[in-house]
Protein backbone atom coordinates (compact mmCIF):
# COMPACT_ATOMS: atom_id res chain seq x y z
CA UNK A 1 0.00 0.00 0.00
CA UNK A 2 1.11 3.62 -0.33
CA UNK A 3 1.38 3.86 3.46
CA UNK A 4 3.58 0.77 3.66
CA UNK A 5 5.93 2.13 1.01
CA UNK A 6 6.14 5.43 2.84
CA UNK A 7 6.86 3.69 6.15
CA UNK A 8 9.49 1.48 4.46
CA UNK A 9 11.31 4.56 3.17
CA UNK A 10 11.15 6.51 6.41
CA UNK A 11 12.31 3.53 8.51
CA UNK A 12 15.40 3.29 6.29
CA UNK A 13 15.87 7.03 5.80
CA UNK A 14 15.66 6.69 2.03
CA UNK A 15 14.36 9.67 0.06
CA UNK A 16 11.93 9.28 -2.81
CA UNK A 17 14.71 10.47 -5.11
CA UNK A 18 17.19 7.89 -3.81
CA UNK A 19 14.67 5.05 -3.99
CA UNK A 20 13.89 6.07 -7.56
CA UNK A 21 17.62 5.94 -8.40
CA UNK A 22 17.95 2.49 -6.80
CA UNK A 23 14.96 1.23 -8.81
CA UNK A 24 15.97 2.99 -12.04
CA UNK A 25 12.91 5.18 -12.36
CA UNK A 26 11.76 8.77 -11.99
CA UNK A 27 11.21 10.24 -8.50
CA UNK A 28 7.73 11.29 -9.64
CA UNK A 29 6.84 7.60 -9.93
CA UNK A 30 7.64 6.99 -6.26
CA UNK A 31 5.69 10.12 -5.34
CA UNK A 32 2.69 8.97 -7.38
CA UNK A 33 2.77 5.55 -5.70
CA UNK A 34 2.93 7.04 -2.22
CA UNK A 35 0.15 9.52 -2.93
CA UNK A 36 -2.08 6.83 -4.43
CA UNK A 37 -2.16 8.47 -7.86
CA UNK A 38 -0.86 5.32 -9.55
CA UNK A 39 -1.02 1.70 -8.51
CA UNK A 40 2.08 0.19 -6.93
CA UNK A 41 3.26 -2.72 -9.12
CA UNK A 42 3.32 -6.19 -7.56
CA UNK A 43 7.05 -6.61 -8.25
CA UNK A 44 7.92 -3.75 -5.89
CA UNK A 45 7.72 -6.00 -2.80
CA UNK A 46 10.42 -8.21 -4.30
CA UNK A 47 12.62 -5.19 -5.07
CA UNK A 48 12.22 -3.79 -1.56
CA UNK A 49 13.04 -7.21 -0.10
CA UNK A 50 16.21 -7.23 -2.17
CA UNK A 51 17.11 -3.76 -0.98
CA UNK A 52 16.53 -4.92 2.59
CA UNK A 53 19.42 -7.33 2.10
CA UNK A 54 21.59 -4.21 2.06
CA UNK A 55 20.74 -3.42 5.67
CA UNK A 56 24.41 -3.28 6.61
CA UNK A 57 25.08 -0.85 3.78
CA UNK A 58 24.17 2.81 3.78
CA UNK A 59 21.76 3.33 0.89
CA UNK A 60 23.57 6.54 0.03
CA UNK A 61 26.76 4.61 -0.62
CA UNK A 62 25.30 2.07 -3.04
CA UNK A 63 26.56 2.88 -6.52
CA UNK A 64 24.60 1.61 -9.44
CA UNK A 65 25.66 1.61 -13.09
CA UNK A 66 24.01 4.35 -15.06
Amino acid sequence: SPEQLNRWRYARRVSQKRLAELLGMAPATINNWENGHTRIPPWLDLCLSGLDQLTLVDFDRVNLPR
